[in-house]
């Protein structure tokens, strides 16, 4: 009885000394819009201009061209070999599947490469 006696009253005492939205530093004033009831601060943006621009062109020394022309080809293909795995380990259900089949993978990646 005694407890339940405290908790309301600081409950009532709370509710009585609070003061929501009613400071002396809450003096911000917006212009606002009524819509379906609710009222919304209305805030214009200044316009913004978006220019697409156009990426420079790299210079590379010629020996830099030779080893991208070299590489760039077993660049793509590890990536789509990399893509084609990652979806394979997603398949995989158990460590044990998992397991196999990065052993297979390695195998056949140690032939080709």
């Amino acid at each position: 009885m005694s407890k339940t006696f405290i908790f309301i009253s600081l409950f009532i005492t709370s509710i009585l000394t609070s003061k929501a939205q009613n400071t002396k530093y809450d003096t911000i004033v917006l212009p606002k819009v009524i819509l379906f009831g609710d009222t919304l601060p209305e805030i214009v943006l200044d316009p913004v201009e978006i220019n697409a621009t156009r990426l420079s062109k790299v210079n590379l020394e010629e020996w830099q061209m030779r080893y991208l022309r070299i590489v760039y080809p077993y660049a793509l293909r590890t990536a789509r070999l990399t893509k084609k795995i990652n979806d394979d380990l997603q398949i995989c259900e158990t460590k044990k599947e998992l397991k196999r089949y990065l052993e297979e993978c390695e195998k056949v990646l140690r032939v080709q490469f």
